[in-house]
């Protein structure tokens, strides 16, 4: 499992618009479009803003948690400020999406709706990179979840996949690995 790797905002920034402009180089015109007119966008954008203040004085906490409150208001998400995300994550629609503040999430991965990356006490998932999460999956636990592999719709997982593994069904049952 590889380590977490935060980068500077702006670098993050850039790798996030670039993965919402189907891998267009970043430019400011792309970024101020996907503020304005992405709800999904403003969902990364926001949490990568609180993933800073919260870690900075009482004010960059209240500032954090107000952020937190705002975005959760417009997206209808649950993103952690704490949830340790890599820049370069798509998310199609920003509906119902709920990342636990334990879980950690590697660059490429793309998340739809109504997903769930739940912690089961402390114990959080590991999503490396180029997963995809389809909707109404939930991850839940200290499992590990193999680079490129897809979770399907629908699928429960609560077990540590290995890279490019595909699950189906609610059940989670291992479909195929690579």
């Amino acid at each position: 499992m590889a380590e977490f790797k935060r980068q500077k905002f702006w670098t993050e920034v850039r790798k996030d618009v670039s993965a919402n402009t189907s891998g267009k180089p970043f430019s400011v015109k792309s970024l101020i479009y996907l503020l304005v007119f992405s709800p999904e966008f403003h969902l990364l954008f926001s949490y990568r803003l609180q993933s800073r203040l919260i870690n900075l004085t009482v004010i960059g906490k209240v500032a954090a948690k107000i952020l937190w409150y705002i975005s959760r208001v417009i997206t209808g998400c649950d993103v952690d400020p704490r949830t340790k995300i890599e820049g370069g994550i798509k998310i199609p629609h920003a509906v119902g999406i709920v990342l636990s503040r334990y879980a950690t999430i590697q660059s490429d991965c793309v998340i739809y709706q109504n997903v769930t990356v739940g912690a089961d006490g402390d114990k959080a998932p590991f999503v490396e990179s180029g997963v995809s999460i389809f909707p109404g999956a939930m991850v839940v636990g200290g499992v590990t979840i193999g680079r490129n592999s897809q979770i399907r719709a629908n699928a429960l997982v609560i077990e540590s996949l290995d890279a490019d593994s595909i699950v189906v069904t609610p059940l989670g049952r291992v479909l195929d690995k690579g």
